[in-house]
């Protein structure tokens, strides 16, 4: 409603003020070149800004509890993904800049790889807010990033003049961790909950190898897995249209087939599956 209009009015504000502030600052080389850097390293935000979307709708309506676990969960995702590809980027930063905009603009590179690492905190700021969304306290979003925008004027006021745009890319991760630690302030004295566990460990290393389908690479000959990872055996002579791992594999009879089913029914002929209907294979 009106009280999230502010966060998008911030956000859209802290978007481009950098280099509004920036631009009067230094020369007009040194400006292209951090925008090169900026744009270069917006691809590691992405992923983040994804689930944040996903998160949001899906948080909405819960109770706190389940809404800081499932927020935690995202968190941890979105380090397990962004933080690796800001370190990859960050090592090629000399060949990702010269590929893509060519030798002059090699310059960038050192803003570049701070900008990667800005960009994995302000990721995990917009995973971590959506929490304050889903629990219909959007003025405290709206504090957060006013925070943010806040400390990044007064950084780039300070650390441009003296430091050029290392002092840029340092002025906008110093917005980003204000963010991070206002967030996790909230979280404890008005959400009541602790403070979300954000580090990723095994079990989320775990998890993305299931969703990548890795037990079904795993499955035994003559066996199938079924989405909870159970083995299922197949009967010879049996054929499954069923062609994604993501639904469980009916135990099928001898000369019968399933149709686009997710049943775990046993099919018997002229029975359905509880999602379609069993048919018998010519």
């Amino acid at each position: 409603g009106v009280r999230a209009y502010g966060i998008g009015l911030v956000g859209a504000l802290g978007g481009q003020l950098d280099r509004a502030i920036i631009v009067g600052l230094v020369s007009p080389e040194m400006m292209g070149i951090y925008v090169v850097a900026a744009n270069a390293s917006l691809v590691v935000a992405a992923f983040p800004t994804a689930l944040g979307l996903v998160l949001l709708p899906k948080a909405s309506g819960r109770e706190a509890m389940d809404v800081m676990e499932m927020t935690s969960r995202s968190a941890r995702v979105s380090l397990l993904v962004s933080l690796p590809a800001a370190l990859a980027l960050a090592a090629a930063g000399p060949f990702v800049i010269g590929m893509v905009y060519g030798p002059g603009f090699e310059g960038a590179v050192p803003v570049f790889r701070i900008l990667l690492f800005e960009a994995v905190f302000r990721g995990l700021v917009l995973v971590l807010s959506q929490a304050l969304m889903a629990l219909n306290r959007p003025g405290l979003a709206t504090i957060v990033d006013g925070t943010g925008l806040t400390v990044l004027l007064a950084s780039l006021a300070v650390f441009v003049p003296a430091f050029g745009l290392i002092g840029a890319g340092a002025s906008l991760v110093a917005s980003a961790l204000a963010r991070l630690v206002l967030l996790m302030i909230f979280f404890r004295a008005f959400i009541g909950a602790s403070l979300p566990a954000i580090l990723p460990g095994p079990a989320d290393v775990r998890a993305g190898q299931r969703e990548q389908g890795w037990r079904s690479a795993r499955a035994g000959p003559g066996t199938l897995r079924g989405a909870t990872g159970a083995r299922l055996e197949q009967p010879p002579g049996t054929a499954s249209s069923i062609g994604t791992d993501h639904f469980d594999r009916a135990r099928l009879r001898p000369g019968h087939h399933a149709g686009w089913t997710a049943g775990s029914a046993l099919c018997r002929p002229g029975r359905g599956d509880g999602f379609g209907a069993a048919h018998r294979a010519p």
